[in-house]
C-alpha cells in the first residue's frame, strides 16, 4: 500500500525540554549518559501526543517532514510571530524525529530527506502542526535530476 500525505494538529502546550539536556557521569572509568526527569517527561508526553496519529503502515519511501511548534504567549507577541528564544528548533526536532521513528512513522529516519521546521507564537491554537508528504520514487528522481542540472540543492 502506498502511503498518503499525513497532516495533523495537536492542541497542547509544546514541550520545551530537548535531548540536548541529557546528563552524564563517570562510573568505573566509563561515561554513562542518562535523561534527567524533565527530558524523560518530555519524551513520554511526546509519545502520548504522537501515538494516535501513527500511520497504519510506516513510510518506506523518501518523505518531507514539516513541523510547526506553536507556543502560547500573554503579551508582546502576535499570532504567527517567530519565537526567537530557546529552545533551538534543531534540538526540538531531534527529539521529535527520534520518537516518531520509535513509534513507526517510517521504517528508518534516513527516509526523512526534506525538513521544514518553524517555531512561532500562537495564542489561539498553541500546539504542534505536522505534515508528512511522501515524495515517492518518481518525484524523488525528478528532484534529484533538477538538482544535478542546476547544481543548486535548494
Amino acid at each position: 500500500m502506498q502511503n498518503k500525505r499525513l497532516h495533523f494538529y495537536i492542541q497542547c502546550r509544546p514541550c520545551t525540554a530537548t535531548a540536548q539536556e541529557r546528563k552524564a557521569y563517570c562510573s568505573a572509568g566509563r561515561v554513562i549518559f542518562y535523561d534527567p526527569p524533565n527530558v524523560k517527561a518530555m519524551k513520554q508526553t511526546l509519545r502520548a501526543y504522537l501515538k494516535p496519529f501513527v500511520p497504519e503502515e510506516p513510510y518506506c519511501c523518501p518523505v518531507r517532514l514539516a513541523v510547526q511548534w506553536r507556543f502560547p504567549y500573554s503579551k508582546g507577541h502576535h499570532d504567527g510571530d517567530y519565537r526567537l528564544t530557546r529552545p533551538d528548533v534543531d534540538n526540538l526536532l531531534k527529539s521529535m524525529q527520534d520518537i516518531m521513528t520509535e513509534l513507526g512513522y517510517w521504517k528508518d529516519d534516513a527516509l526523512v530527506v526534506e525538513l521544514f521546521a518553524q517555531k512561532i507564537w500562537h495564542k489561539a491554537k498553541p500546539g504542534y502542526c505536522f505534515t508528512i508528504t511522501p515524495l515517492g520514487e518518481e518525484k524523488w528522481r525528478e528532484r534529484r535530476e533538477e538538482t544535478e542540472e542546476s547544481g543548486c540543492t535548494l
